[in-house]
């Protein structure tokens, strides 16, 4: 009996005249929780077998070629009641700050023996820490970078579950759980309304928008070349008020 050095360990094995080739195999098969259902029920299921199925070439038809063999095994789904349940189920969540949080049977009662297709509930809050507010000495542009950093930034939680299966510890995991955390960034803009108006000037500011109004005086000159005199306006420059928007 010649075993492959590697590849395939039955296809390229060479069984020679009277010898006996042996293989040990090991499978694992995932079954829905219909199926589980099924091979627990004596009245549906009485044995498990599996068949396994050779050929040789050439092949001699008068020598029972190909063979098959059905080795029937126990079926551990009935061995005990609820054999297929995961018993004692610990959930971790992982809260976006990296803690964890276990939850087991005393919290859920359904984590103590949870069946195939059964489901236990479980919530959790996760309080989103402060922001630090602006440091002394904390310029406005590194405190704006600072908050712009955090804004829009994603929170994400995580589950894992463990629990005694019937071949030992059964583990599964959720996909993480995201949102985004936003931040209330107000900024204020200054605009400059500048104005220039006679004192009988009736205008107004637009709304919103604060100016702070000024009596310029009348200035009376003779003209020039003549004994007759006449009223101007004098123009200084015109105060301007900031206005916030």
């Amino acid at each position: 009996m010649t075993y492959p050095a590697s590849g395939d360990a039955i296809l390229g094995a060479d069984i020679g005249p009277k010898a006996t080739g042996i293989w040990k195999y090991q499978a694992s098969v995932a079954l829905t929780p219909a199926q589980i259902a099924v091979l627990s029920d004596p009245s549906q299921v009485q044995s498990i077998r599996n068949v396994v199925h050779f050929e040789v070439a050439p092949r001699n038809s008068q020598a029972a070629q190909p063979y098959d063999d059905d080795p029937q095994f126990g079926n551990p789904l009935q061995s005990r009641a609820s054999a297929a349940a995961a018993a004692n189920v610990v959930l971790t969540v992982t809260t976006p700050d990296g803690a964890k949080i276990p939850v087991t049977s005393s919290t859920v009662p359904g984590l103590a023996s949870l069946a195939p297709g059964a489901s236990a509930s479980y919530s959790t809050s996760y309080l989103v820490p402060a922001v630090a507010g602006k440091a002394g000495g904390e310029s406005d542009t590194d405190y704006l970078k600072r908050l712009g950093g955090i804004d829009s930034s994603k929170l994400n939680a995580t589950a894992s579950a463990t629990g005694t299966g019937l071949s030992g510890q059964v583990s599964a995991s959720a996909g993480p759980v995201t949102t985004t955390e936003h931040l209330p960034i107000v900024g204020i803009t200054k605009t400059l309304w500048p104005m220039t108006a006679p004192v009988s000037s009736s205008a107004r500011p637009p709304p919103g928008a604060v100016r702070r109004w000024r009596e310029w005086p009348t200035v009376t000159t003779p003209p020039a070349g003549g004994p007759h005199s006449q009223t101007s306006r004098a123009s200084p420059r015109s105060p301007t008020t900031p206005a916030v928007s």
